[in-house]
């Protein structure tokens, strides 16, 4: 009688588990999980042998660029050759003269605070997506959401 008992205290344990999931027994839940820490191992591998390629002087142009990262600054003050043309109504420009990726922002525009800042976070957010798709830990055309949508789906929740 014992034995059925603990059987029977198994048996709910695992229905307990399982409750919620979209697994019918024990071993698809598990399956599943080594198949998920399997796809992080590649991924975190992925990106370990990056960083330890990208570090090598063959790959120095592309450890440069990283390291430049993303500059903004007034058009006037830039210390590039690059300038805002007369007449251009552009507020800013992104572009590649050097090393980095270069956004000049017109200081004949009114300088908006809320610009300048959604300017910085656009800035932050496009600089790691492209390091974390180049290094392998967000893979090419995978959709990323954005700080707002994270915001908005722990706010629902």
């Amino acid at each position: 009688m014992k034995k059925d008992t603990e059987s029977d205290k198994a048996y709910k344990k695992t229905r307990e588990e399982l409750q919620g999931l979209p697994f019918e027994i024990i071993r698809e839940k598990k399956k599943a999980e080594d198949e998920i820490n399997m796809a992080n191992w590649k991924r975190l591998s992925s990106f370990k042998s990056f960083r330890e390629l990208v570090n090598r002087p063959e790959f120095k142009d592309l450890n440069d660029e990283f390291k430049a990262g993303f500059m903004c600054g007034y058009a006037e003050n830039h210390q590039s050759t690059e300038k805002v043309p007369d007449g251009d109504d552009s507020i800013l420009k992104v572009y590649k003269a050097s090393l980095g990726i270069q956004v000049i922002i017109n200081e004949k525009k009114p300088a908006d605070p809320v610009l300048v800042a959604q300017l910085a976070k656009s800035l932050t957010d496009s600089f790691g997506l492209l390091y974390y798709t180049v290094s392998g830990l967000i893979p090419p055309g995978e959709s990323v959401p954005t700080s707002e949508q994270l915001k908005k789906s722990v706010s629902e929740n």
